[in-house]
């Protein structure tokens, strides 16, 4: 009796373990046909991401927004030559942000030198 019931569970977990094989197939089966799929969308996110459409876009309405100011700010000939630079200091460093650029504090002062001396050229 004790070896029927003794045959009876080892054939019970044979069938457990063949069970949990097909399992195991049936799954690797469904990874291997889903990961094309995966890299699929990846692929696509990583390009919307590497797009650069949208940053074009924030760019102009920057210099748009540096346009308008900077004819606003040429009505007041005194404030206006500070005010310019400061408008287009502004638009350097707002651009970089736009397209993770780290601008320096020396390549700021270089930036500013290189305005002021062409204003000071054009007086």
């Amino acid at each position: 009796m004790a070896e029927e019931v003794y045959k009876e569970e080892a054939k019970t977990v044979e069938e457990l373990q063949a069970e949990i094989a097909a399992l195991k197939q049936e799954l690797a089966d469904m990874k291997a046909q889903s990961q094309p799929a995966d890299d699929a969308a990846a692929s696509v996110v990583k390009a919307m991401e590497e797009s650069t459409e949208d940053k074009d876009v924030k760019v102009e309405m920057l210099c748009r927004w540096a346009a308008a100011r900077a004819g606003a700010i040429v009505i007041a000939p005194l404030v206006g030559t500070v005010a310019l630079m400061a408008n287009e200091v502004y638009l350097v460093s707002r651009i970089a942000k736009v397209y993770d650029v780290k601008l320096s504090e020396r390549a700021l002062i270089a930036f500013l030198g290189a305005v002021g001396s062409r204003v000071a050229g054009s007086c």
